[in-house]
């Protein structure tokens, strides 16, 4: 998908078609659905795969091999907007290497070109802060983090542990001796609908904002194709792609809120309303 138009445009979002009900999710309410928008309920044949699974609201929610989005402590002060900046510059060097790294195994021109609008985003950051306006250095600093964490993850996909950074990263921890094995239906479900929390949120902001809908526009292409894999009973390579998701649209939110825009994130329903 492409690095340009609006967030909410109907060219970006058009012919989604996106409806399923995931293990752990609940039936959308009458209010989770923009009044514009007309839907219908699928019938069971077009629902989730037949295997039965623990709930996903069960499981812990997964940390991206990117590391969460960074230190979100005190974003009002000069210190935590440099924490965030820190942590930012940090993520786009890591990505640059594992980008480099990966090759042809991924689309390098346009992940370069989310890099690209990580370093604005940090370059904004800076100067949000040098005016003691720590709030937008803060979130700015956390939409550029977000951003280098998707594309550490994209390309991560593909090189696993031979990624440049992989030693230097927070691991998730070894399952202790005993555990249940991973539900990896129910994991698929809750990375899937913490991406359409962020993606609906972003969407129904209905801003004209570039860089946000560049990285709108990513959310939207790996959810598609995770909501496809999901369909397959690909789960593992669905929960992968959308928490790749996940780290794009908080991306494009942060800077929606970095410029003064009201993002609430949606509840976490079955479908995409768009």
């Amino acid at each position: 998908m492409g690095l340009a138009g609006a967030v909410g445009s109907a060219t970006l979002l058009a012919g989604m078609g996106i409806y399923t009900t995931f293990a752990q999710s609940p039936s959308p309410s009458a209010t989770s659905t923009p009044a514009t928008v007309t839907t219908t309920t699928p019938s069971t044949s077009t629902t989730t795969p037949s295997t039965s699974t623990t709930p996903a609201t069960s499981m812990p929610p997964k940390e991206g091999r990117g590391g969460p989005g960074g230190p979100h402590a005190a974003p009002n002060t000069a210190a935590g907007a440099a924490a965030e900046i820190s942590a930012a510059q940090a993520a786009i060097a890591s990505a640059k290497l594992d980008l480099t790294a990966a090759g042809s195994k991924v689309d390098s021109t346009k992940l370069s070109a989310v890099l690209s609008t990580a370093n604005s985003l940090v370059t904004k950051a800076q100067t949000a802060a040098t005016a003691a306006n720590y709030t937008v250095a803060s979130q700015d600093a956390r939409a550029a983090h977000e951003a280098a964490n998707g594309v550490l993850d994209v390309a991560d996909d593909v090189l696993g542990t031979a990624a440049p950074s992989y030693a230097t990263r927070p691991q998730p921890p070894t399952a202790p001796s005993g555990a249940p094995a991973v539900n990896t239906q129910g994991r698929a479900g809750h990375e899937l609908s913490a991406a359409y929390a962020d993606i609906v949120g972003v969407h129904n902001a209905s801003s004209s904002n570039s860089d946000a809908a560049a990285l709108q526009a990513e959310a939207v292409s790996l959810y598609t194709q995770a909501y496809s894999d999901y369909q397959s009973g690909k789960y593992t390579a669905a929960a992968a792609e959308a928490h790749d998701a996940h780290h794009f649209a908080e991306a494009a939110s942060n800077i929606l809120q970095a410029a003064g825009v009201t993002v609430t994130p949606s509840p976490a329903v079955s479908k995409l309303p768009f």
